[in-house]
């Protein structure tokens, strides 16, 4: 049981904190409720391009990085399709630096021109060398458009497009800035060695003066439920076939997240997993995996494989449904299989929370959608045997399946 404290400030700016007397540092992590699908149409990867200028200075720091090592700290960012975090490992008696440093890039980042194309032109660096020019680097782009028609998780964090991401200027990312970034829209959460009075008076000092903004109101279009089986095939130049099946599944705060979650290690979470003994006894695979989203609003199921060398993709794509259907489905998983499955997530939970910077994250991630870090390990553990059968049956059905063929046989 971790000891959690919490605080809510008059703008908004909500604390989540745990202290850890075996380490003299501490890890923070300032997460904000904006991302990729907070983006429109013509307009997608400012979010992730807000991430990078931040990291350009702001009114009183013209040079981010330089300021926090110089007090032996070290920074980084991530952007996804729910929120962005930015994260600071410094000594515990330096902590003060990282607040005036996050503060004032909250208050007023520098959005010269010049900063604008230079932090653009290296997330188009990415973009070609992540995206365009490395091999499957574009499968996530192409799982986002295949598995929404409506929903904004349609957008890829970097953007939609090389050209688009292109074509953003300095005013659009200003725009994006003010309507999303507000005290009221950030969780700050801080672990190590530091007292929880002594970070509330310093986030009073620091972000108190920081009013609240009129940030844009979410409306986002719900995806309508998938009614029939959807195929898509992208023809490409790499060594293997890549076999993906999309099923849609509920949110993260739904009550069925969790016995999602342990489906997906049922099917590929160690050598004892359904997909993996199939690569290791049939040859037909040379990697697979299965995965779930995880978003605030209704997710995905991911499952994919690379075929071996020689092996039809009607013959991968069998084995692969057929592993699904004939196993998980008609004959369910036993109560061994799952209880295994719920040590290994246990497991999982308390190693991150060994980790200050990790557990900072996971504190700020819980806080922000609500929920409580201390009581993932019961929800896991309340999970029966017919509930994942239950969810299973729900979910992998082929009205409610999409499949992607990707690589030189598609």
């Amino acid at each position: 049981m971790i000891q959690i404290n919490r605080h809510l400030f008059d703008n908004g700016i909500r604390l989540v904190h745990s202290r850890d007397a075996m380490t003299h540092m501490v890890g923070l992590d300032f997460l904000y409720d904006v991302g990729s699908r907070d983006e429109v149409e013509g307009k997608t990867g400012l979010a992730h391009l807000v991430e990078h200028l931040m990291f350009s200075g702001s009114a009183n720091a013209h040079n981010f990085d330089a300021a926090l090592q110089a007090a032996g700290g070290i920074s980084n960012g991530g952007t996804g399709a729910d929120t962005t975090c930015y994260y600071e490992i410094l000594p515990a008696q330096n902590i003060e630096t990282a607040f005036w440093l996050e503060s004032d890039r909250l208050m007023k980042p520098d959005f010269n021109p010049k900063h604008v194309d230079l932090q653009r032109n290296v997330v188009l660096e990415e973009f070609k060398q992540n995206y365009l020019n490395s091999p499957y680097g574009d499968v996530g782009m192409l799982i986002n458009k295949s598995a929404y028609t409506v929903h904004p998780y349609r957008h890829s964090a970097i953007g939609d497009s090389f050209d688009e991401v292109a074509s953003l200027t300095a005013d659009d990312v200003e725009r994006f800035f003010y309507s999303h970034y507000a005290p009221q829209n950030l969780v700050i959460a801080v672990t190590g060695n530091v007292d929880f009075d002594s970070v509330v008076e310093l986030i009073e000092r620091w972000f108190g003066s920081i009013p609240r903004r009129d940030v844009s109101m979410r409306s986002l279009p719900m995806e309508p439920k998938q009614t029939s089986f959807r195929q898509f095939c992208f023809k490409k130049t790499v060594p293997d076939d890549l076999i993906i099946e999309l099923y849609h599944t509920c949110s993260r705060t739904h009550k069925d997240f969790y016995a999602i979650d342990l489906i997906s290690d049922v099917l590929s979470n160690g050598t004892s997993s359904r997909l993996i003994r199939m690569v290791l006894n049939s040859h037909l695979f040379t990697s697979v995996g299965a995965v779930i989203t995880g978003t605030v609003d209704p997710g995905l199921m991911i499952i994919e494989g690379k075929s071996a060398p020689g092996v039809s993709v009607d013959r991968a794509c069998e084995a692969l449904k057929s592993e699904i259907d004939g196993l998980l489905l008609k004959n369910g998983i036993s109560a061994e299989e799952l209880q295994r499955c719920v040590n290994k997530r246990e497991a999982e939970i308390c190693f991150e929370s060994m980790s200050y910077l990790e557990k900072a994250k996971n504190l700020a991630s819980m806080e922000l959608i609500s929920m409580d870090l201390n009581l993932e390990i019961a929800k896991y553990r309340s999970v029966t045997v017919d509930d994942v059968n239950r969810v299973a049956n729900e979910i992998f059905t082929d009205d409610n399946r999409t499949e992607l063929i990707y690589g030189p046989d598609a």
